[in-house]
């Protein structure tokens, strides 16, 4: 599932974090502080504020 701020891709490992994780992770927060001005990124908040059919994806 994909649209223009989400892209969740099935994970082929479960219970395995991806090895790019934390910097993929760091680099949103770094993109987030520059557009938004705000330095913490809560994915929690990002996810809910999301189309429907992307939080149905994330539950």
């Amino acid at each position: 599932m994909t649209d223009g701020r989400f892209k969740l891709i099935e994970s082929l490992l479960p219970q395995t974090e991806n090895p790019n994780y934390l910097k993929t992770i760091e680099k949103l927060e770094g993109d987030f502080l520059v557009q938004s001005g705000v330095d913490k990124l809560d994915l929690q908040v990002v996810t809910a504020k999301a189309r429907l059919e992307v939080r149905d994806a994330y539950r």
